[in-house]
């Protein structure tokens, strides 16, 4: 095993980390493809910009408002928005996979997201469309989906970890949902029903910095509690008396994880629609990357996650003089064939 392999233990008076320099390369690696990444998404568009002036516009060297108004007005609140709503679904997914133990445990595979977008929907069609609204909608309908799987998942002791995700596909909250959502278009006027089906598809278009700021708050507020909660969460799936006996709070880890994975999952889905896939795929990823298992991969994974939806909203940029494809549909694409991939190797 090469130096750069090799675990090593960080002390700091009572506390002390494992610390595999290959993974910290790797988060350096994952930073710079996704600021590469950030760069090529704000130089695309109907007026293609190249390096050099997108570099000037970016340190205030510009000579052209009209330039800066479509940077920092129009193009960087999308960017930011892809990158952390794709950062705060990875982590969401990692969360809920750790705790169902379940590959599939991701937010929109259970119907978490679903119940999401049926909160702005529901805010869509009855009230003035108002980006506020909308993002309390969203999490008030994530809640609300999550209260009620976990209520029908309830066992004495917890919940049952494999029943909570056939309860999201067998029972099929996410279909429900879904038809629900479909019902409330209905409902609603033309131009509401316009919009909100434009939203349904995960669309990154016109976004403003309300939108990034919402799932950008959150990931930088509860992005550190997370992280804080890793390793307790990794205890936790070798066995709840196991973590228990080694001091692990393992009821109010399991609560304050969960709330921290439905509120980012609900916000993401508020700033960009139900962007399936992402969840699911970035805590995989993560897991294959990384060398050392005994933590919960939550900084990795949103890094991962949040490359992959840039990158998707990046290619619908550059296909988007052949067609219109919203980076939902993008994504849906890749995360289908992602999804046979896992699903097949899983039977092997």
């Amino acid at each position: 095993m090469t130096a750069i392999n090799k675990e090593l233990t960080f002390k700091l008076a009572n506390m002390s980390w494992l610390i595999v320099p290959r993974d910290w390369l790797l988060c350096f690696g994952l930073i710079v493809l996704l600021c590469c990444a950030m760069l090529l998404h704000l130089m695309q568009g109907k007026m293609t910009l190249d390096f050099v002036t997108l570099l000037q516009v970016l340190l205030n060297q510009s000579n052209s408002p009209f330039v800066e108004k479509i940077v920092f007005d129009i193009r960087l609140p999308r960017a930011l928005t892809a990158c952390f709503a794709g950062g705060a679904l990875a982590i969401s997914g990692a969360i809920f996979q750790s705790l169902s133990k379940n590959p599939l445990g991701s937010p929109d595979i259970i119907g978490f997201t679903t119940g999401a977008a049926t909160g702005a929907i529901t805010h869509f069609v009855f009230f003035e469309h108002n980006l506020l609204g909308i993002a309390l909608f969203s999490v008030l309908g994530g809640l609300s989906v999550a209260l009620l799987v976990f209520l029908l998942a309830k066992k004495d002791h917890g919940f049952d970890r494999n029943q909570l995700v056939l309860i999201g596909i067998g029972i099929g909250v996410g279909a429900t949902l879904s038809a629900i959502n479909g019902l409330l278009l209905v409902k609603g006027n033309l131009d509401n029903t316009a919009h909100a089906n434009i939203w349904l598809a995960g669309s990154l278009s016109a976004r403003t910095w309300f939108h990034a700021l919402m799932p950008m708050f959150a990931v930088f507020i509860l992005l550190p509690i997370a992280v804080y909660f890793s390793r307790a969460a990794s205890l936790i799936e070798m066995g709840m008396q196991t973590a228990h006996c080694l001091g692990v709070n393992v009821r109010v880890t399991n609560n304050c994880l969960l709330l921290i994975a439905i509120i980012l999952a609900a916000l993401a889905t508020g700033s960009v629609g139900p962007i399936a896939f992402i969840a699911l795929a970035s805590a995989h990823i993560a897991k294959r990357l990384l060398l050392a298992k005994r933590t919960l991969p939550i900084f990795t994974s949103a890094l991962i996650g949040a490359l992959l939806l840039v990158l998707s909203d990046l290619i619908g940029l550059l296909l988007a003089d052949f067609y219109v494809l919203p980076v939902g549909r993008v994504v849906g694409v890749f995360g289908g064939v992602y999804l046979l991939m896992l699903l097949t190797r899983k039977q092997h």
